[in-house]
């Protein structure tokens, strides 16, 4: 759908100039293209949108900055950190939240809803690490994990939102 929606923009943008602009294939192809950059008609390949659904990016082009080389240190030491946190935030919901759930659904049952709130309120500081924790798995280890592996170069997924004194700086 991505994908389409360029290619829709990229047709559109090309409509409004005139034939002699054009070549014999009805593209415009006057301008150099920058480090092996693909034009419209033939970036629309098999290949470009496997790649462009496997890059961490949400917006398609034709040509994305690549790293020279897969780093194998980085790809496991990437993978690692994605197993180690999955089990420690599996380690949490097994050992904290598991339980507290247990508790405030047999207050549930009994009709003590006060006691089954404060059960609940309980699951704050649990939840919230778990949070931080998939933040963490997915935001840094699995996205960086996938430029690794499709030698993305810009590897810039989250500015630091922790430190932001205004919304619109956080957004």
């Amino acid at each position: 759908l991505r994908h389409a929606f360029f290619s829709r923009r990229a047709r559109k943008s090309q409509a409004h100039l005139p034939a002699a602009a054009l070549h014999e294939d009805g593209y415009n192809n006057a301008k150099p293209l920058e480090s092996g950059a693909t034009r419209y008609p033939h970036s629309v390949s098999l290949s470009n949108i496997s790649f462009f659904f496997f890059c961490p990016t949400l917006c398609y082009q034709p040509d994305y900055p690549r790293a020279p080389t897969i780093r194998l240190r980085t790809l496991a030491s990437l993978t690692f950190r994605i197993i180690v946190m999955t089990a420690f935030a599996g380690f949490i919901i097994d050992q904290q939240i598991h339980p507290i759930i247990q508790n405030t659904m047999s207050h549930v049952d009994s009709l003590d809803l006060l006691k089954a709130l404060g059960e609940l309120l309980r699951l704050a500081i649990p939840s919230t690490f778990v949070w931080l924790i998939f933040f963490y798995v997915y935001f840094h280890c699995t996205l960086n994990l996938f430029a690794e592996l499709t030698r993305f170069g810009d590897r810039l997924f989250f500015k630091d939102w922790w430190n932001s004194t205004s919304f619109s700086r956080y957004w």
